[in-house]
């Protein structure tokens, strides 16, 4: 399950790249120059031509189910091993993702109940109640649980990161504006302004380096750059977890 998770990822990083290299994402700049108060602004917008593919969903969707598929059947082996097959609860049987400590206790008896001690142990500890990297796994719940209702909305595209290069502008140069959500047709992402004296000069130029992505345009993703967040989401559980889960199948002695 893991894998097929990692080739739906790469297949979703490919169609995003191929996506914003299409020319659907731009950014523009205009130069307001204000003589009464001795200074310029920059002023950098994010136009959307086409709006992400709905295709690219689906991905996140089937990313997300594996991921999600990968712990429940490592806590399934886990139960195998211990109970015989099937687990005596087998319809409850999975890996718990709990946010509450009081909550985790209480409620998860029936996942992972059958499991020895030292498994159980360790499940706990591997929750987002414990904060970082843990936490990840809150964002796998939370998006998978989304995607089992309904699509996921992408936004069209965001910027989230900006380098700006103020070339010849003697004064102080400030950024006075920095948007970083999703823009889903056009929106002014940044604000760079100039002030003194020779800040008007017709002269002075800004290079300017804005990076865009596509993210999560539901609140459930924060605004998050996707191929960032399920990237980390799978590096998480393929180097933490599941080396994690998987010593309590390996035989003894």
């Amino acid at each position: 399950m893991l894998g097929h998770a990692r080739s739906h990822l790469a297949t979703l990083e490919a169609e995003i790249s191929q996506y914003l290299a299409s020319g659907a994402c731009s950014i523009s700049r205009t130069r307001n120059i204000d003589e009464l108060r001795q200074g310029s602004e920059w002023v950098f917008t994010l136009e959307v031509r086409a709006p992400v593919p709905e295709e690219l969903s689906a991905l996140i969707g089937d990313a997300l189910h594996d991921m999600r598929s990968a712990l429940d059947y490592l806590v399934w082996g886990l139960a195998v091993r211990e109970g015989g097959d099937p687990p005596l609860h087998a319809r409850e049987v999975g890996f718990p993702i709990r946010t509450d400590r009081a909550d985790f206790f209480n409620a998860t008896n029936r996942q992972i109940g059958e499991l020895p001690a030292a498994a159980r142990a360790a499940i706990e500890e591997l929750q987002p109640f414990h904060g970082p990297p843990h936490d990840l796994l809150r964002w796998l719940n939370e998006l998978s649980n989304v995607d089992k209702h309904r699509t996921l909305h992408l936004a069209a595209a965001a910027v989230s990161s900006a380098r700006f290069y103020p070339a010849g502008i003697p004064g102080p140069v400030t950024l006075e504006d920095f948007y970083s959500g999703p823009v889903p047709n056009s929106a002014v992402v940044a604000r760079l302004r100039a002030t003194g004296p020779d800040a008007v000069s017709a002269d002075l130029k800004v290079g300017a380096l804005l990076d865009v992505v596509v993210v999560f345009a539901d609140d459930t993703g924060a605004n998050a750059d996707v191929n960032y967040l399920l990237g980390r989401i799978w590096r998480h559980i393929d180097s933490v977890v599941v080396p994690r889960l998987e010593s309590f199948l390996r035989p003894v002695g």
